[in-house]
């Protein structure tokens, strides 16, 4: 017997939306969070998606991500910049981080954006999918997270990994170990096509 369940699209970005907004995420911001979790799910990656909402909310009554934070520009040059989520959704700063880099990039002809302080962002290929559909190459990365520097810890609200992996912690055991201790640290590259 499985124990996938099928669920249209629609109802799944009800879903989402109503349990985000419910939590207290602006609705810009929890259409973007939605728009998202549901991709991911609808491309196969359900490890990205909808299954992470649990852990999001106790990491909202912890403390450790902030709902109605948004993104802003710490540092920047014409072809630069670090962004500050302020420990907001990692999902919109992410996106609102790579609309940022393409405005640069159309200007300079390239662009390197940092993204600080964030909470998880999901899958990664979402962004290079952004960049690529604006017609930009792009090579999207992220660490493992670590402590917040407002904070001093960055503690998962569980033990449980996908907690670990959206609060920062490791999510993976090194070569012949027993335990996560390293993050996963994935990258996507994309390229615009026919």
């Amino acid at each position: 017997m499985s124990t996938t369940q099928r669920v249209p699209v629609g109802q799944l970005r009800e879903f989402s939306m109503g349990v985000l907004t419910g939590l207290g995420t602006p609705e810009d911001i929890a259409d973007v969070v939605t728009s998202h979790l549901v991709g991911a799910d609808t491309k196969g990656m359900a490890s990205h998606g909808v299954i992470h909402i649990p852990s999001y909310a106790k990491g909202i009554e912890a403390g450790h991500l902030k709902v109605a934070a948004r993104p802003d520009v710490d540092r920047e040059t014409k072809s630069t910049a670090t962004v500050n989520a302020h420990g907001g959704w990692g999902h919109f700063a992410a996106s609102w981080s790579m609309d940022l880099a393409m405005r640069k990039a159309k200007e300079t002809g390239m662009c390197a954006v940092s993204l600080t302080d964030a909470g998880h962002i999901g899958r990664l290929g979402t962004y290079a999918e952004q960049a690529a559909a604006g017609g930009y190459l792009s090579i999207v990365s992220t660490g493992g997270g670590g402590p917040r520097p407002d904070s001093g810890s960055r503690t998962p609200p569980s033990d449980n990994v996908i907690d670990r992996l959206t609060y920062g912690g490791a999510g993976a055991a090194p070569y012949g170990g027993a335990k996560p201790a390293l993050g996963t640290n994935p990258i996507s590259f994309g390229a615009p096509s026919k």
